[in-house]
């Protein structure tokens, strides 16, 4: 039987949610900082710590590495294993967009071991925390000083070059590693690490077709400090064109995409200046677009589930309902960008649905299957058999309830 990967478990949490439905860099669990005009604190009440981690459980990468140059065809991912600086990125015609990853924490993805599928134990080695050498310096990132834009083809920044007008941070946490158990805290230990999307305000447009220079100073401790891109619709990814990634059936009554972005302490960009701009269906494998839509209004920012603003901005639509030949695509809006890549096809939803049967499957009670790879969840939770003193009590009490406060299953 084809193993399963732990990432492709917990993944399903994501499909449920429907965060797999946007595109980009996920606004809304994204923590806004501290920018350049501030100090440790922000004003946003969504800031992040501005300290770095403590010790790492792992051995840290080495450190920074001299200063490299590195180009892109038409902005994007730089995506190095190991490598701090991970790629430039149009969000629109009027903002760069550079991402940081600090480290990572790796995770045990041994299949072949029920340690790592099962409720029987913990281990601190089960995760290891992994830097990038030293974390990127928030206050010099956020510096307009430490940011030059030039460009060999557009007047309006030269071989002269500008510095961005603002510069704007998000950040959040990507890696949570649980380790030992500290007596005198009653709790574990835990490391984190930290990625950052770094907002360039440009103090000109871009010009589709023109090929730009963003160079990063050393003080930042990036690890690249030179970065070529071709500001171009149709390839340049923007995290402001959210699609559904799991991809749209042919016969759809709807098919429709949102346009906006949140930028951590930069706040929501207004995208109202482009309502009625066209947008484009840009087939991957023939490189052949049409035009399908405009830019509409949708609603105000707004709390959603429970009350929470999962996007802390107001949103736009792309409708781009009708009848297309299946295969892959991606939208591009004028004056932003183009979207990750989507499927068009009979078998768009198949993989979320595959996905979150198998997170269920092993999430829920354990399965006497031990031909799985990897293994049902351990122990069974039957009564008086595995484990021995399992008991199943049947109430009417409310996980609440007072009664509960010294034990059950809150």
């Amino acid at each position: 039987m084809k193993q399963i990967n732990r990432s492709e478990i917990i993944l399903f949490i994501i499909v449920l949610f429907g965060l797999v439905s946007c595109g980009g860099g996920g606004d809304d669990d994204s923590i806004a900082s501290s920018s350049s005009s501030s100090s440790s604190s922000s004003n946003s009440s969504n800031s992040s710590s501005n300290s770095s981690s403590s010790s790492s459980s792992g051995s840290s990468s080495s450190s920074n590495s001299s200063s490299s140059s590195s180009s892109s065809s038409s902005g994007g991912s730089n995506n190095q294993a190991g490598q701090k600086f991970q790629g430039v990125y149009v969000a629109d015609k009027d903002y760069l967009l550079v991402h940081f990853v600090d480290g990572e924490v790796i995770f045990n993805e041994d299949t072949g071991s029920n340690h790592a599928y099962t409720t029987l134990g913990f281990a601190a080695s089960d995760n290891t925390v992994v830097r990038y050498g030293e974390a990127l310096d928030l206050s010099a990132a956020t510096s307009n000083a430490n940011w030059h834009i030039t460009s060999v083809d557009d007047p309006n920044y030269g071989t002269t070059g500008k510095t961005p007008d603002h510069c704007y941070r998000k950040s959040k946490l990507n890696g949570l590693a649980q380790l030992d158990w500290i007596v005198a805290r009653d709790d574990y230990d835990y490391d984190y690490t930290m990625e950052h999307w770094i907002y360039l305000e440009l103090p000109s447009s871009l010009v589709p077709g023109n090929t730009y220079t963003v160079q990063i100073a050393p003080a930042t401790n990036t690890d690249v400090e030179e970065w070529t891109f071709t500001y171009d619709l149709f390839n340049s990814r923007s995290e402001a064109v959210h699609v559904n990634l799991a991809g749209y059936h042919p016969h759809s009554a709807v098919h429709a995409a949102d346009l906006y972005l949140w930028m951590g302490d930069g706040n929501a960009r207004d995208y109202s200046s482009f309502e009625g701009n066209k947008v484009y269906l840009y087939n991957v494998n023939t490189q052949q677009s049409q035009e399908v839509g405009e830019v509409t209004f949708w609603k105000n920012s707004a709390g959603e589930a429970q009350g929470y603003n999962f996007t802390q901005s107001n949103v736009w639509n792309i409708d781009f309902t009708g009848t297309y030949t299946p295969g892959t695509y991606r939208l591009a809006v004028e004056g932003v960008g183009a979207s990750q890549d989507f499927v068009i096809g009979d078998a768009a939803v198949f993989e979320p649905y595959r996905v979150s049967t198998l997170g269920f499957f092993y999430m829920r009670m354990g399965q006497d299957s031990l031909d799985m790879t990897p293994v049902p969840r351990r122990p069974l939770w039957i009564p008086g058999q595995d484990p021995q003193n399992c008991k199943v009590i049947v109430t009417d009490m409310d996980p609440y309830h007072p009664d509960w406060a010294n034990g059950g299953d809150r």
